[in-house]
């Protein structure tokens, strides 16, 4: 492992890259292999800890990297910036290789771009950041029309509507936690239970 100690450079410099770090190509396909997160995904950025370093690692990569081909000294390696370290290692720029402190344990992952909702949080960041009010209406307005799109074919029949309302409103969780489905004046309290219910006493 490659513990980086030198931040001479940053002397008068913003740092940037407060509790982050880099990891080697060879090193991330090894980790996502052991994950086992299969489909030949491999993660731009991995969320963990090693030895007492904890943060986030990217995924070390260049030009050569994007058509599949490796450099030839790319080597195995995880570094750690001292902006990392939750207390400081007794170390000479190396980690032991015996016991837990050369174990990379990871938390999360970065995973593949996909659809989301968008919120009320996220709206004055796109607004700040540029994005046109109408084109966040535009948004808004397309997500409601697919939504109800999707309502109305949903209750067409009564397993349709019920498999909707679990996709929208899981509520297998809340009866874990629970230990049973809440009840409030003769009918369930959360309101995802009040449709399964109505649906299976119409069934």
């Amino acid at each position: 492992m490659d513990f980086d100690s030198d931040r001479d450079d940053l002397v008068g410099k913003i740092n940037m890259n407060d509790g982050c770090s880099l990891i080697s190509l060879a090193a991330a396909r090894e980790v996502a292999k052991l994950l086992d997160i299969g489909d030949g995904y491999l993660p731009s950025a991995f969320q963990g800890r090693i030895g007492s370093a904890k943060g986030l690692w990217i995924v070390e990569s260049d030009e050569y990297h994007f058509n599949g081909t490796p450099r030839s000294d790319e080597g195995f390696w995880i570094k750690v910036d001292p902006s990392q370290w939750k207390y400081t290692p007794n170390l000479d720029n190396t980690v032991d290789t015996d016991g837990d402190q050369a174990t990379f344990e990871v938390c999360k992952w970065s995973k593949p771009l996909r659809s989301h909702y968008l919120n009320k949080q996220l709206l004055p960041i796109l607004g700040e950041g540029g994005v046109a009010p109408q084109i966040l209406a535009g948004l808004i307005n397309e997500g409601i029309a697919n939504e109800a799109a999707e309502l109305i074919t949903a209750m067409q029949s009564l397993i349709g509507f019920r498999k909707w309302n679990g996709d929208k409103n899981p509520t297998i969780k809340q009866r874990a936690r629970d230990g049973d489905v809440k009840m409030l004046g003769g009918l369930p309290a959360s309101t995802a239970e009040r449709i399964n219910l109505l649906l299976e006493v119409r069934h």
